[in-house]
């Protein structure tokens, strides 16, 4: 089919988008809907030798994983923006002709346009993988940054700048930024009822620093009273948080040297040093 001029029309995703700067280079960011990801986003093929694709294999083992998180939360998932490098000839028609206006605009983008996922290419057969079991997910959005591709190192080298220093929450803070499994919940609420364990847990490391001024961490505490609570799992989470305090209130009443600590009549670190009621 031609228009009036005789020339075959082209068919085009577009998209809203935010136009940026980085490194010298123009980039995009946009909202997908859920149910375009698996469309745009295609999967490499993984029979490419290493050197020879943007990303890492697919570790099939995670997609279920964060599939099932997505899908067990609705209400309060989070999943950072997706990148990709993008391989045609698109077009940004900015809404205005303000500096601010030059910023927004119109993604245009053909339907043929090759994308590259240098970072994300779990998330979206995550995706891929929940809208089989939840279709109205696709309603919803992610973010996407698009950037233009300029030939596979380059794409290989975005791909090892976006992980290479990516570091895991320590144990203990993940523990008390965790308001969702109840494990973390019951010895959070220990941690607030006890008062040694109020003035002495740290609750941002998984061991304590040589010269800290405390005598536990919120980790150690966790698996302890996780492991207490263990035969409790189907009870209510209010009674497994009073059988965790009674019995956390009876330990340190038999332990007076953690009174000790917390009064300051001896220091945290000399109680580490001579003795064990206070290591994993």
């Amino acid at each position: 089919m031609t228009n009036d001029q005789g020339v075959i029309p082209s068919f085009e995703y577009v998209l809203p988008a935010i136009r940026g700067i980085q490194a010298g280079r123009e980039y995009y960011v946009s909202m997908c809907p859920v149910r375009f990801i698996p469309k745009l986003f295609g999967r490499e093929n993984e029979e490419n030798p290493p050197d020879q694709r943007v990303a890492r294999s697919l570790n099939s083992k995670r997609v279920p994983d964060i599939a099932n998180y997505i899908l067990n939360n609705p209400d309060n998932y989070t999943v950072s923006a997706i990148t990709a490098a993008i391989d045609a000839d698109i077009n940004f028609e900015p809404i205005g002709i303000e500096k601010e206006g030059r910023k927004m605009g119109r993604l245009r983008v053909p339907m043929d346009a090759r994308f590259q996922i240098t970072d994300g290419q779990h998330r979206c057969a995550a995706f891929e993988w929940a809208l089989k079991q939840n279709p109205a997910l696709g309603y919803e959005t992610v973010a996407v940054i698009l950037v233009l591709d300029i030939g596979l190192r380059y794409s290989q080298q975005m791909f090892l700048d976006l992980n290479r220093y990516g570091v895991h929450p320590d144990a203990s803070l993940a523990i008390l930024y965790d308001h969702r499994h109840p494990q973390a919940t019951v010895v959070k609420a220990v941690i607030r009822n006890i008062n040694v364990f109020r003035t002495l847990t740290d609750r941002e490391h998984r061991t304590l620093p040589v010269r800290s001024g405390k005598l536990f961490t919120l980790h150690t505490l966790y698996n302890a009273t996780s492991m207490l609570v263990a035969d409790w799992q189907t009870a209510d989470l209010e009674q497994q948080i009073d059988l965790a305090i009674r019995y956390w209130e009876a330990v340190s009443y038999c332990i007076p040297d953690w009174e000790a600590v917390r009064q300051r009549s001896v220091s945290a670190r000399e109680m580490r040093q001579d003795y064990v009621h206070s290591h994993a």
